[in-house]
């Protein structure tokens, strides 16, 4: 099956366009309750996120097709990345959390998640409130680096993946 692509391309840090959106998640806990694949079951857990680098938030939901078609390559991305500086959370739109399990099994999301009403300061969309929505936050400033939505408009969440791919890179060295 062929990826529909929201790409464009993302400048490097220090260019001037990437780097801090302008919101900041000051007030959010450290602490987050979420729910996370284990096996065949679910595992509830309380993430301590104050000790990673980087957090993604992936506002998504079993019912937009665009996600739908997101999500697959978001959970390769998981699989494949070392998660020592960063955590991924998915923020579910779903109705229900037994929604969001089902979504979560059915494309291989192994990243924690909570529900939208659930996740506090955390589930704020700064610039867009569309899904996909993917908001890069450098936990050290609590600052947005990279999201969905730049200016109002909609870029779509492989920017930002993009973006927290050179954050890992660079964090990396």
């Amino acid at each position: 099956m062929r990826r529909a692509s929201f790409a464009r391309q993302v400048s490097s840090p220090g260019s001037g366009d990437w780097g801090d959106c302008g919101h900041r998640f000051e007030k959010a806990s450290d602490h987050l309750s979420v729910v996370r694949l284990s096996g065949e079951g679910i595992e509830s857990e309380e993430l301590d996120i104050s000790k990673k680098r980087y957090l993604a938030l992936y506002h998504s939901a079993s019912w937009c097709p665009p996600c739908q078609a997101f999500s697959p390559h978001l959970s390769e991305f998981y699989h494949a990345s070392n998660k020592k500086n960063f955590e991924l959370v998915m923020v579910g739109h779903d109705r229900s959390k037994e929604e969001m399990i089902r979504y979560m099994k059915q494309h291989g999301m192994e990243f924690p998640a909570v529900l939208w009403p659930e996740a506090g300061d955390w589930g704020a969309t700064p610039s867009g409130s569309g899904i996909p929505n993917l908001v890069i936050v450098d936990m050290q400033t609590r600052h947005v680096v990279e999201e969905s939505y730049k200016g109002g408009h909609y870029q779509g969440p492989d920017v930002p993946l993009e973006a927290l791919r050179q954050c890992l890179r660079s964090s990396s060295r």
